[in-house]
């Protein structure tokens, strides 16, 4: 989510001021993120071993969710150091789609940005190479697998937003 959040205003996924996103929205940003992620989690639990026994692979769902759970360990990095420097160097405007106002800002939300990259890559490389591993699978499968896992995270996103946008309207 908040790779989402710096990046989907670079690319005109949304349009947030400066003022329009505070800390209220960062949290409830993140609580949601980390309510769907843990459905997405146990949809692929579900999904996994028949989609693994397709691919010529085997793998419990337990494993397959241990697996994915091992596998956003660099994203407590996010969380813990980059999330912190964030609102201290910049603030929730880090997250708004307009530019930082000063240098150092803008300095400091680049490198962010290309860290929470970095990051992402790092927590998708381990879980292609987990799924190889757990199910015995080539790197080509593994990957196919992991692609059905995106599949679940955003099948469980759109029926969230579906729900809130019933909710709020």
């Amino acid at each position: 989510m908040i790779l989402w959040l710096k990046v989907g205003g670079l690319f005109g996924g949304r349009e947030v001021g400066p003022t329009e996103f505070g800390v209220v929205e960062l949290v409830f940003a993140l609580v949601t993120a980390a309510v769907l992620a843990l459905l997405g989690q146990s949809v692929w639990g579900v999904m996994a071993p028949f989609v693994v026994r397709r691919l010529g692979g085997s793998i419990g769902a337990r494993d397959a969710r241990i697996v994915w759970g091992a596998a956003v360990f660099p994203q407590v990095l996010t969380m813990l150091v980059l999330l912190p420097l964030d609102l201290i160097i910049v603030g929730p405007e880090i997250f708004a789609t307009t530019r930082p106002g000063d240098s150092l800002a803008t300095g400091w939300a680049a490198i962010s940005v290309a860290l929470c990259l970095l990051l992402a890559a790092w927590s998708l490389s381990l879980f292609v190479r987990g799924i190889q591993v757990v199910a015995k699978l080539d790197p080509i499968r593994a990957i196919g697998a992991v692609a059905v896992a995106g599949a679940c995270l955003s099948l469980v996103t759109a029926a969230g937003s579906l729900v809130l946008l019933m909710v709020w309207g």
